[in-house]
């Protein structure tokens, strides 16, 4: 295969128009998105935490645990922060404190 040549998986993979970002692809076989592609009015689930330092400790007794869906309520003009609408209350989250999760947009 020559360096012109794609190779199928790198055929299917496009850059989201809105974001910019590639979506990923989790152990198994989900779509995933960063937390900070996220935009205003779209409902997603939080499909894995990576990492266990104080802010994913705290956001996790907060409720913000794998398999919670969730609203985008607001969205900062430069991305930071996030407001989302979870279990009944209002959250809002800065991009170093979302690093490490992994997200999907529920349809």
């Amino acid at each position: 295969m020559s360096k012109n040549d794609k190779s199928e998986s790198d055929a299917d993979v496009e850059l989201q128009p809105e974001t910019g970002t590639v979506p990923l692809m989790n152990a198994v076989g989900t779509l995933t998105l960063p937390f900070h592609s996220l935009k205003r009015g779209m409902l997603a689930r939080v499909v894995a935490i990576h990492g266990a330092d104080a802010d994913q400790r705290r956001l996790l007794e907060m409720g913000l645990t794998v398999g919670t869906s969730f609203k985008v309520i607001k969205v900062a003009p430069f991305g930071d922060p996030v407001e989302i609408d979870l279990r009944g209350y209002r959250l809002c989250l800065r991009k170093n404190e979302t690093d490490n999760f992994e997200i999907e947009a529920v349809v």
